[in-house]
Formats: structure tokens, C-alpha cells, sequence
């Protein structure tokens, strides 16, 4: 060989050891902590096959933790990314962390749609950096989709429907007066009144079944 072919042929094996150097680092593809090391030195792994059986280890960032949930379909259409998150932890019931809407799904979950019903995935980030926070906890959240202040607010409990209107029962001179009321944000348990009764009114609360029996002028008594 001439010294031309032969510097050739060593640039050439010099490539292949530096291939087959690169193939011996396990690059993570996001920064952050080994949670788990599913591998242990000298075990075989098939490179390609995303199974279980060929998981090295989990690698998570606890900085930017997301909350993957799931949403009803009748609630998904007044969910929008950004919007702002409340998010209670199973295992820390005395604390509240703050999120936001990362991503909201234009399509349901196939295990939704087999049972029947449909749910959309969202996710959610976690603001902040708990310690205590951990990837694989359960968690539950109210996201807001709206907010209003200084506002006139009555529980489920204080409501009636007839028909497509909603109304309720005041207590004046010592009886039941019915007022049909609008009503504006709906929450998780309480609801906006536009309008109907002002601030200072007596307003007569349920449970439902005595609101449906209750008659207008019947006499009522404050319950102590």
C-alpha cells in the first residue's frame, strides 16, 4: 500500500472506533435526575423497541413537572392553554400549587370513547419547585376558565329551574317571595347572579326537594 492509501485506511478505522465510541454514552434527551435505573451492567438491550423490558433507567425533571389529566367533553370546549390551575395533591392534602394549561387534546382518549363516554387529555404545568413534588403522584385540579370580581354569588342549593328559567325564594316580612333570576360564571359550587335579588336580600336555601315544594307567599322561619 502506498502511504496515500494507508492514511485512508487508518482515517477510515479511525472513524469506526469514534461510531462505535459514541454508541457506548446513554444521552437522556431532557436535563434532569435518574429516578430509576431499570438495567444493570453487562445486561443485553435491543436498541429500537420501545418495551418495557428495554427501559435503562427514568430520567425526570422535577423543575418542569406536568399534570396529565383528563377532561369531560361538555368542559373541554371552555378549556384554553394558559388558562390558570388549581391543583391539590393526594398525598400533600394540606397544600395548593398553582399551574397553568400547557396543551389541551383535539382528540378523546381511546379508553373514553370504549366506555362511552368521551374524555379530552390536558396537561398542565406545575409552577414552582416543591421538593415534596414527585413525577408519578396523583393529583386533582379546578382550572379557571374565567374570573370575575365583586360579583353577586349563591350556592346550588339556594336555586331552583322551571322550565328554561332559574329562580329563588326570598325571605320577606317573614314569608317566601319567588324571584326568577340570570345567572352568569358557573363554578364548582357556587353560581353568578346578574340579576334577580341584590346584595342585602334573604335569600331561603335548599336542599332542592323543599325549594321544589315551596310555595310563593307560604311563611318561613329562620333556621338557627
Amino acid at each position: 500500500l502506498s502511504m496515500k492509501e494507508s492514511l485512508k485506511s487508518d482515517s477510515f478505522v479511525l472513524k469506526e472506533a469514534e461510531e462505535d465510541l459514541r454508541k457506548c454514552y446513554i444521552r437522556s434527551p431532557i436535563d434532569g435526575e435518574v429516578l430509576r435505573i431499570d438495567k444493570e451492567e453487562g445486561e443485553m438491550v435491543v436498541v429500537g423497541l420501545n418495551v418495557p423490558g428495554n427501559v435503562i433507567m427514568v430520567v425526570a425533571n422535577r423543575e418542569t413537572l406536568i399534570l396529565e389529566g383528563e377532561v369531560d367533553e361538555g368542559d373541554i370546549v371552555k378549556i384554553e392553554k394558559g388558562d390558570s390551575a388549581d391543583v391539590k395533591v393526594t398525598a400533600l392534602p394540606e397544600k395548593k400549587f398553582k399551574g397553568i394549561v400547557k396543551s389541551v387534546g383535539g382528540l378523546p382518549t381511546t379508553s373514553s370513547i370504549s366506555e362511552g363516554g368521551a374524555l379530552f387529555p390536558v396537561r398542565i404545568l406545575l409552577l414552582g419547585n416543591d421538593p415534596l413534588l414527585t413525577p408519578g403522584m396523583n393529583a386533582s385540579c379546578e382550572i379557571i376558565t374565567n374570573k370575575k370580581k365583586d360579583v353577586l354569588i349563591l350556592p346550588y342549593s339556594a336555586i331552583g329551574k322551571e322550565k328554561d328559567k332559574y329562580f329563588v325564594f326570598i325571605k320577606s316580612k317573614g314569608k317566601a317571595e319567588k324571584r326568577f333570576i340570570s345567572i352568569g360564571i358557573q363554578g364548582k359550587e357556587n353560581v353568578e347572579i346578574i340579576e334577580g335579588i341584590v346584595e342585602g336580600d334573604s335569600v331561603i336555601k335548599g336542599p332542592q326537594k323543599v325549594l321544589n315544594l315551596l310555595k310563593e307567599g307560604e311563611r318561613v322561619k329562620e333556621k338557627k
